[in-house]
């Protein structure tokens, strides 16, 4: 799972699409995120993934 800031519903719509698709593209390619298969994450605004705390 992955929380995104500032980002609604409408996501696809929305300022954080671009960093979506990057990172959705990145899951089906490698099945991970951030060298892990399953947690949860944060993605700030420019894209960077950190593990929630």
């Amino acid at each position: 799972m992955v929380k995104l800031d500032c980002a609604g519903h409408s996501v696809v719509w929305e300022m954080q699409h671009e960093n979506v698709h990057n990172l959705s593209k990145h899951w089906l390619k490698h099945l991970k995120v951030d060298g892990k298969t399953q947690g949860i994450f944060t993605m700030d605004t420019n894209g960077t993934i950190s593990p929630a705390p």
